[in-house]
């Protein structure tokens, strides 16, 4: 059965040993895309949900993986044309598999 728990003018109805995200709180999400301004947009959209931090964006391949690098996120959102070209949001997916990257891949189609 189901404790009721109040934290901070919240209630809770799932036990406190009970954990609904499994990668933890917040979720780390980088964005990738070639237009910086629909990343801005999206990385907007996902800070007003307080388990998601977004810890950075790149619109190309180098600098995802210098952001990939230093912020260690655990879901990737990509879009499948970064500013190399058509495909290259591919190429990078295809090697973090290849590398058994544990980031979470969600791809972006235009």
């Amino acid at each position: 059965m189901s404790s009721l728990t109040v934290t901070n003018q919240e209630f809770s109805l799932v036990p406190e040993s009970h954990n609904p995200h499994p990668f933890g709180i917040p979720i780390r999400v980088l964005i990738a895309d070639s237009n910086q301004m629909n990343s801005e947009l999206l990385a907007g959209a996902l800070t007003r949900n307080r388990t998601i931090e977004v810890v950075g964006s790149a619109t190309c391949d180098s600098a995802l993986r210098d952001a990939i690098a230093a912020n260690k996120p655990q879901v990737l959102l990509i879009s499948t044309d970064l500013e190399e070209g058509s495909g290259s949001g591919f190429k990078i997916m295809r090697e973090l598999r290849a590398s058994q990257s544990q980031i979470k891949l969600i791809a972006l189609l235009d």
